[in-house]
């Protein structure tokens, strides 16, 4: 029996973390939607490929090692060869609670959107506790990558800016840019990710 079309394309941004790596994606193989999940790797983390390698051979998931720049243009050269309907983007210390994928489609059919968005657990303290539930709000620094899930037809990369701290900006300014453009958004209830 052939494998079924993914209806998710989980594209996993890998920052050279092979520890947090295992734990994202035995959060992603738990997923119940028929998925793919793909790890993508950027210039800036190229000493760590052959250990995020390993960890990707021992989940059986394909790793892209590309010569992006950074991991959201990575992820961006990495979309074209997925083949889910809807996209998402964990980098490899978020991890997703299990059902995630079933629960954000649902709200998603639900509501007819072509984004769907949920709260997660963030930690912004050193001394690994979490405490902080994240209230993603679809604004730059209120919304993470791994929070949201896009229709496919949808995405056209994330909002490139000129700005030292460029990966705290462009997801929020993606969700801003979709949201002016009326596409058809909401947030599914409760906390369903974690970011490290």
């Amino acid at each position: 029996m052939g494998q079924r079309t993914p209806n998710v394309s989980f594209i996993v941004s890998s920052r050279g973390r092979p520890r947090e790596l295992i734990s994202c994606l035995a959060s992603l193989v738990l997923q119940d939607d028929p998925k793919e999940i793909v790890v993508c790797t950027a210039n800036e983390y190229r000493s760590m490929i052959p250990a995020v390698r390993k960890v990707c051979r021992q989940f059986k998931v394909r790793l892209i090692d590309t010569k992006s720049r950074n991991v959201y243009a990575a992820t961006e050269e990495v979309i074209p060869k997925t083949k889910g309907k809807w996209l998402c983007f964990p980098n490899d210390d978020c991890y997703l609670v299990p059902f995630y994928s079933r629960l954000m489609m649902r709200e998603a059919r639900k509501n007819k959107w072509d984004i769907v968005y949920c709260d997660c657990i963030y930690d912004p303290r050193m001394d690994g506790r979490y405490y902080q539930v994240y209230d993603v709000k679809p604004l730059a620094c209120r919304i993470d990558k791994i929070c949201i899930m896009i229709k496919r037809k949808r995405f056209n990369g994330f909002p490139h800016v000129t700005h030292p701290q460029y990966w705290v900006m462009c997801d929020g300014l993606l969700m801003q840019k979709l949201a002016d453009e009326n596409v058809p958004n909401g947030k599914c209830p409760g906390p369903m990710a974690v970011h490290n």
